[in-house]
């Protein structure tokens, strides 16, 4: 029965028939260590025990941000698509426009010029139609993988979308302390688990006591029985290389009678495989501390990098707001116009498309600074 200090009770009833010589018996010994890294051995195990099952928690905390970062990926290959589509509408309304001014210029349908301006408004609309259908597919896969249907018309469900997300301000990765940088964490988690694990196996000096009670029965023929009584007790040391035992039995009926039991052993060539030992852990603790001092310096890159970045994607995303806010007075203003005649219909649209290309762009800036910003935590530890 394993206890604390690698106490432990054993029980054991010999039984032997020789002949008519029958003996029976019974003995009871408590064993436990005076000394030894038992102990720290179990809580070793315990601890890695732990780590695993803590590690196993963070790792299921940190699916749902992964899963809000591939939504938000998903949001963006999206809007890659619909900015494709944009690009394509503009390009088709662009040539629809040179076409009609090459016209009102008079030139007949026969013309060089004018079939070359009515090729490229077949083309611009041949690839208008292929980015319609590549944006129509890629929307009905987002909306099956959000579960919702596809009823509603896509560039009002994207609109609604973009609108609803929120404006973030990008992480500043000084808020998070070093200490927690997972690459760090985890060499100085490792580094603290082997040096224990080295230090319980190049320790196997150990001493341990045990005590006991015997109690054995003779009986020979049909005549009467024997029982003698015993008390026991040694010592085990055990040393690099060998171990040596002491121990003593003493009969209660006659204390003189005591018995001694001594033995030892040694294996020599264990001194030279305990230096060897001893110098591949030196080594692995050196390796290890060199891995500790390699994260930290990954993490001082990781902090220039991510200030950088840091200033892109806020410039990224105030520059692409304020755009918006001139596209769409621009938009309306060629809206206003084209009610009051002044412009042409494609004149008007091309303007209110340059305006959904913005509101985009903004969409995409906003976007990208919250898969920053999941990216910038997911680079430490939950404190």
């Amino acid at each position: 029965m394993p206890s604390y200090n690698n106490t432990g009770i054993k029980v054991s009833v010999p039984y032997s028939k020789i002949g008519q010589r029958q003996e029976t018996g019974a003995e009871v010994s408590v064993s436990t260590d005076i000394y030894s890294k038992n102990a720290e051995a179990k809580k070793y195990t315990l601890n890695l025990a732990q780590s695993a099952a803590e590690q196993a928690q963070r790792a299921k905390e940190e699916g749902l941000a992964l899963a809000e970062k591939q939504f938000l990926q998903d949001i963006q290959r999206l809007l890659d698509d619909y900015t494709t589509l944009l690009d394509k509408e503009l390009s088709e309304v662009k040539a629809e426009i040179q076409y009609n001014q090459i016209k009102s210029q008079g030139y007949a349908d026969s013309s060089t010029k004018m079939r070359t301006a009515n090729l490229e408004l077949l083309g611009a609309k041949r690839e208008h139609q292929n980015a319609d259908f590549n944006f129509s597919a890629s929307y009905r896969v987002f909306a099956e993988s959000c579960g919702i249907t596809t009823d509603e018309d896509p560039r009002t469900f994207l609109t609604s979308l973009w609108n609803s997300l929120p404006t973030q301000k990008a992480a500043d990765i000084e808020q998070y302390p070093q200490s927690a940088y997972k690459l760090l964490v985890e060499a100085e988690r490792q580094h603290t688990q082997n040096a224990v694990r080295r230090d319980i196996e190049l320790s196997p000096f150990s001493i341990s006591a045990d005590a006991g009670y015997k109690l054995r029965n003779t009986e020979i023929g049909g005549g009467s029985a024997t029982n003698e009584h015993s008390v026991l007790g040694g010592l085990n040391i055990q040393f690099p290389g060998g171990k040596a035992y002491t121990g003593v039995e003493v009969p209660l009926s006659d204390p003189k009678s005591t018995a001694i039991k001594l033995s030892f052993s040694w294996n020599p060539f264990s001194i030279k495989t305990r230096k060897l030992d001893k110098k591949n852990a030196e080594l692995d603790d050196a390796i290890e501390r060199l891995k500790i001092e390699d994260a930290k310096e990954q993490y001082q890159t990781q902090l220039r990098t991510n200030k950088i970045s840091n200033e892109q994607m806020t410039w990224q995303q105030t520059a692409t707001a304020d755009e918006l806010s001139i596209y769409k007075q621009n938009a309306d203003d060629h809206a206003q116009w084209y009610r009051n005649g002044i412009i042409s219909r494609v004149e008007s649209m091309q303007a209110e498309l340059e305006y959904k290309k913005a509101e985009a762009r903004y969409a995409k800036a906003k976007t990208a600074v919250m898969i920053f910003n999941i990216d910038t935590a997911l680079l430490f530890e939950k404190q």
